[in-house]
């Protein structure tokens, strides 16, 4: 899970994971195991076992693609704390994760 270490505040990782909320947005991108394929997940969207962004979320090309179901990496924990869906066998050893904030 998210580890805000006061980096950001709750309600700043509430909006990164909430798909209603415009006030921040999130996402990651490694690469494919074994290849140079990049992947791409969501924070606003739930981790879909059955499509799961490190199998299926390559050629996202434009951040309005990454709506999609199959990009979506978000898991919620029993105490509403968030936090991405990583698998260390489908990706190699190079997420990077980027965070976009409103600043009012």
């Amino acid at each position: 899970m998210f580890v805000t270490s006061g980096l950001f505040d709750s309600t700043t990782i509430s909006n990164l994971f909430n798909s209603s909320s415009t006030a921040a947005i999130g996402f990651c991108r490694a690469t494919k195991s074994g290849t140079s394929t990049n992947v791409y997940g969501y924070f606003k969207n739930d981790f879909n076992t059955t499509q799961t962004w490190s199998d299926s979320g390559t050629n996202a090309g434009a951040y309005s693609t990454l709506t999609a179901a199959k990009y979506g990496c978000k898991v919620e924990g029993a105490s509403n704390d968030y936090g991405i869906q990583i698998s260390s066998t489908a990706l190699n050893n190079d997420l990077h994760v980027f965070i976009g904030l409103v600043i009012s």
